[in-house]
Formats: C-alpha cells, sequence, structure tokens
C-alpha cells in the first residue's frame, strides 16, 4: 500500500513537472521564432535580491535592432556570480514588437528551465506509469 501511495505521488509530481517543462519548451520555441538576433555589449550588471535577500546579478546589454534603433535593457535573468562580464560582446534574442523584452541566445537562458523541469518529469511519469503497468499484470495473475 505504501509503495503505492509513493507511486502516486511521483505520477502526480512527474505529470505536472512534465506540462510545465513542455509548456516552457513551447513558449522557448515560440519567443526564438518571434525574435530577431543582436550582437549586444553588457554595459553593467545589476544586483537584484531574490524573496530570501539573496544577491544575484543582471546584465544590462545595449543593442542595435534591425532598424538601428540603440537599446538598453535588462535580462530577466540573473545569477551568482554574473554571467556576462562588462564589455562582453554576445548575440541576444529579443521581441521586434517589444524590443526591450531581450534574451542572451545561450542554452543557459533559452533551455536551462524546459530541460531541468522535463528531465526531473519525464522519469517520475515514466517510471509511475512502468509501476502501475507491473501491479496491474500483478493483480491479474494473482
Amino acid at each position: 500500500m505504501r509503495a503505492l501511495v509513493v507511486a502516486i505521488v511521483f505520477a502526480l509530481v512527474g505529470a505536472v513537472a512534465s506540462v510545465f517543462g513542455a509548456y516552457s519548451y513551447v513558449s522557448t520555441k515560440d519567443w526564438i521564432a518571434r525574435s530577431a538576433k543582436a550582437e549586444a555589449v553588457v554595459t553593467e550588471n545589476i544586483a537584484v535580491r531574490d524573496d530570501k535577500n539573496k544577491v544575484a546579478y543582471a546584465p544590462v546589454y545595449k543593442f542595435a535592432t534591425a532598424d538601428g534603433k540603440e537599446i538598453v535593457a535588462q535580462s530577466s535573468s540573473s545569477s551568482n556570480p554574473a554571467s556576462y562580464a562588462v564589455g562582453e560582446r554576445l548575440t541576444v534574442l529579443y521581441d521586434p514588437a517589444i524590443p526591450t523584452s531581450v534574451s542572451a541566445d545561450s542554452f543557459l537562458d533559452l533551455w536551462l528551465l524546459p530541460t531541468i523541469l522535463l528531465g526531473i518529469g519525464a522519469p517520475l511519469l515514466l517510471g509511475s506509469i512502468a509501476f502501475f503497468a507491473l501491479l496491474l499484470l500483478a493483480i491479474r495473475r494473482g
């Protein structure tokens, strides 16, 4: 009975993580499809605090849009230590309709969240399904 409860919990956690991971994956693909690329330079790293009062650093990018408009925008992602040094050049993706909506064109900024969620959720969900299948097989055999 205890194993069944654990399997149900794993299945629920796996399902939720997989759904959010799939949503994050599709959202990231859509973001990339509608984005434009630009070469940017990091002008500063702004200290931001999370809800636990820990400090992380969000890079500020300076780049020109396809029509030549100069944009300075802070990344929505942050890290400690800072991901990029001031003066570092990199490729960014930005929304042409909202050029201040910007992200570094990197695996960590784009794909880390869906990778973690699907990497945790899918094995939990598939393992739980396998457990339930084996349980049903054992019940049918008596």
